[in-house]
């Protein structure tokens, strides 16, 4: 996740490391346990697959953040903001 992917990708280039690029969206949530099995099963109710997916957040933290690839990233959205997540 970058803020200036256009000059992250020239730079990759420039040393020839292959890249791939893909959208992904960013979800801040509540660190805890069971958290992620809820996103997780409000986009499988919709029959929205979640390709990949990482955390960012130290354990201690109240809030993380979750990175979620998935097939239909409108729909995943729509789905989260249903949850108000």
């Amino acid at each position: 996740v970058l803020s200036d992917p256009d000059r992250a990708l020239e730079i990759f280039e420039e040393r020839g490391t292959l890249v791939v690029e893909s959208d992904v969206l960013m979800v801040e949530n509540r660190n805890h346990p069971g958290a992620l099995s809820k996103i997780a099963k409000a986009l499988a109710k919709k029959k929205i697959n979640i390709e990949y997916a990482y955390l960012a957040s130290h354990p201690g933290d109240v809030r993380g953040l979750l990175i979620l690839r998935v097939r239909d990233a409108k729909a995943a959205l729509s789905t989260l903001k249903a949850l108000k997540i």
